[in-house]
């Protein structure tokens, strides 16, 4: 632990994890245990929300990254970026700031990768996969194919559904669902904090 004196009275405190809870409400877990604001997400970390719960993390400064009800993933390391967040089953919105955020959301059907900007991946079931590019440029790719740059300026929310039907698979657009711009207002307002 790392103390670092704050203001001129001297008083100490313990510097706050880089990746660390910024919010918890409700059934929260951090590997089968409860979690707690300010808590550290360690690499494969697991991270479980139940039904009506608010939970927030952040990995480094610029980053906000809601884990929504009901989902299950964990954060492991890649090959491609420094942050991949597997999601096993419910919906991650994501929100980065900064020059080339490493940092990736992956499912059993598709790989979303982040360049700068505001996403959102959902996985109602296996081999279906929901993305939202919210704001900026999302990398997107499907199974062994090349990724392909999906840019939606000034929050124009395109929506892809990704996955496989008979063994064949797909990329579609759909509508946006299940994440607001009032939502995404208090996201940023999260996603400044880190920054001080």
């Amino acid at each position: 632990v790392v103390l670092v004196t704050l203001g001129a009275q001297g008083v100490w405190a313990a510097a706050l994890p880089a990746a660390r809870f910024l919010v918890v409400k409700g059934d929260v877990k951090l590997n089968g245990k409860p979690a707690a604001v300010n808590m550290e997400v360690p690499l494969n970390a697991t991270l479980e929300t139940a039904k009506d719960t608010e939970c927030v993390i952040t990995l480094e400064p610029g980053s906000a990254i809601e884990i929504q009800p009901n989902t299950q993933a964990k954060l492991q390391p890649s090959t491609r970026k420094r942050f991949s967040m597997k999601l096993l089953v419910g919906g991650i919105w994501s929100f980065l700031k900064g020059k080339e955020p490493s940092y990736e959301v992956e499912t059993s059907s598709a790989i979303a990768g982040v360049r700068g900007t505001a996403f959102y991946v959902q996985s109602p079931k296996e081999d279906e996969t929901y993305v939202c590019v919210c704001d900026g440029t999302v990398e997107l790719a499907q199974g062994k194919q090349k990724p392909q740059s999906v840019n939606s300026p000034h929050y124009d929310h395109k929506g892809f559904r990704i996955g496989k039907k008979a063994n064949e698979e797909f990329l579609e657009g759909t509508n946006r669902h299940d994440h607001t711009d009032e939502r995404a207002a208090v996201m940023l307002k999260l996603l400044e904090e880190t920054l001080h």
